[in-house]
């Protein structure tokens, strides 16, 4: 089972930076900024299928919180969906990272339930707390992946020619693929850590 999940956390990774290195960006800062993004969370998901025994797992949670902020360098404002559903995967994947704590080298399978592990062990309100609040957190940011891959939302700001308004235009079939690619990622990853 850990080896089926690990695979599909690895394919939805691998298809969002697919997805960001492919797309049209306004700049190139832009571009870097998403693409180091979402390499740095491949590389997460990597070592978190073989086990943290390159780099330790908090300096991935580390560098995570570090990285939050890089979807919306050389973005235009207002922002638009998939910068904002692009930090939100970032910070799920820290909040995994965190709960799942060092037991995932002991034992990748899960931890036996209702022990409290990981880093989040000491943190106020328990392990369970956490887990309700991850949970719920990770319901919004599925529910949130998934209308932007159905093209619900407005996704980006288009550039538009001088002394025009800025268009918006609806779910380019890219951002939806990636949202989808994203959702299907962190959506492993939690059955794996949960």
């Amino acid at each position: 089972m850990h080896i089926v999940l690990g695979g599909a956390m690895l394919v939805g990774s691998a298809g969002c930076l697919f997805c960001v290195a492919f797309q049209r960006c306004d700049s190139v800062t832009t571009r870097v900024a998403r693409c180091v993004a979402m390499a740095v969370m491949l590389a997460t998901m990597v070592e978190m299928s073989i086990g943290f025994w390159v780099v330790p797992q908090l300096l991935w949670c580390v560098i995570l919180l570090l990285l939050i902020p890089l979807p919306f360098l050389g973005a235009h404002r207002p922002y638009g969906s998939m910068e904002v559903q692009r930090a939100l995967s970032i910070v799920a994947m820290f909040a995994l990272l965190v709960i799942a704590g060092p037991g995932l080298r002991s034992a990748p399978a899960l931890a036996p339930s209702g022990h409290a592990h990981g880093l989040a062990a000491g943190v106020a309100g328990g392990w369970i707390t956490g887990n309700w609040t991850l949970g719920v957190g990770l319901i919004l940011f599925l529910a949130f992946s998934l209308a932007i891959a159905a093209g619900l939302f407005r996704v980006s700001v288009s550039q538009p020619p001088v002394g025009r308004p800025p268009r918006q235009r609806n779910g380019h079939l890219g951002d939806r693929v990636e949202a989808a690619s994203s959702a299907f990622a962190i959506a492993a990853m939690a059955v794996m850590v949960l």
